[in-house]
């Protein structure tokens, strides 16, 4: 039985912009980001935004995001998708949301009054915070959770905690990720869900992800887009084995470091305990001189030399016992 792919996935690069960047056809564009913000209205329009842009700061750092888009009330929305690099996807949103929030203040004297709300979009494939919900919404709030300003809006959806099956499907959000997990997975031989062929946003938009529905030119736009993601997928493996690696030599170096001090540290209790005994084994010979001092039997240098000490050794623990 063939296992081979029947649509273009929609977390893929290529995908994605396919099903998010239709400039031709926006119906769903528009139904998903109704869906992703929860907005009651439908959105009736949407106008593409270049989704490149320059960089202010130094060496003029710019970047590019995968869909930038506005609505008919001037609404931004900035949508990407993150199979890779979750970890840093937040640090990425916020300066891609700052840029276009410096696009909006005019020079000169700004009241900063009629500024429009800003949407980033994250899909993350990946899994990011601990807790059970996948759909976040967060803006500017206080320590109590109340909100303080929500002009910029970040929307995040951890894909990898939501795993539905089609009976299970209760909301459009849930069909819009049911579709978009479908495509990455569907091959020739699976039949289609009856929720899709029921759904006629969902209908439509699996027609232009066929394989076979795609041009030459778009087929090879595809195919060179799947090499390049698994050549970035071969050198990130690549990276963080070296990254694993180098963080095993540094914890091993940090340990034989500690191992190496801990031995130091008996080394010297060591040294200390030998200089004790010593001490303690000095006292004890002074004391046996003294007494043969007393007895007076044998002279001084008879003494030195049975004790194994100098002459003035003997002849100071002499003078002590004259001083008592």
């Amino acid at each position: 039985m063939s296992s081979k792919k029947k649509f273009v996935s929609i977390l893929s690069d290529f995908g994605f912009k396919r099903a998010f960047g239709n400039r031709i056809n926006t119906v769903f564009l528009k139904h998903a980001l109704q869906i992703l913000i929860q907005a009651s209205i439908p959105i009736a329009e949407v106008r593409f935004e270049d989704r490149v842009f320059e960089g202010t700061v130094k060496k003029r750092r710019g970047g590019s995001f995968d869909i930038t888009c506005t609505d008919e009330n001037g609404r931004v929305f900035i949508v990407e998708m993150q199979r890779r690099e979750i970890e840093r996807f937040i640090h990425r949103g916020k300066f891609y949301a700052f840029k276009r929030l410096d696009r909006m203040v005019k020079k000169g004297k700004y009241k900063f009054d009629d500024l429009k709300t800003i949407y980033l979009i994250s899909f993350l494939e990946g899994k990011v915070y601990p807790t059970v919900e996948f759909h976040h919404f967060a803006c500017l709030r206080n320590q109590h959770g109340e909100l303080i300003d929500d002009q910029i809006t970040h929307v995040i959806l951890e894909l990898e905690k939501w795993n539905k099956t089609e009976e299970e499907l209760e909301t459009d959000l849930d069909k819009l990720i049911f579709l978009m997990k479908y495509t990455d997975t569907a091959t020739v031989n699976d039949p289609i869900p009856e929720v899709i062929t029921k759904t006629e946003w969902m209908k439509h938009l699996l027609h232009t992800l066929e394989l076979e529905n795609l041009t030459d030119a778009e087929r090879d736009a595809y195919e060179k887009d799947a090499i390049n993601t698994a050549l970035a997928i071969s050198i990130e493996e690549r990276d963080e084995k070296e990254r694993q690696k180098t963080a095993q030599m540094k914890l091993e170096a940090k340990q034989m470091k500690q191992e190496a001090k801990q031995m130091k540290q008996e080394a010297k209790q060591i040294e200390q305990e030998a200089k004790q005994i010593a001490k303690k084994n000095e006292k004890t010979k002074d004391n046996l001189i003294e007494k043969l001092l007393i007895m007076g039997t044998d002279s001084d240098q008879e003494v030195a030399d049975f004790f194994k000490v100098s002459i003035e050794r003997i002849q100071r623990i002499k003078q002590q016992l004259k001083d008592k």
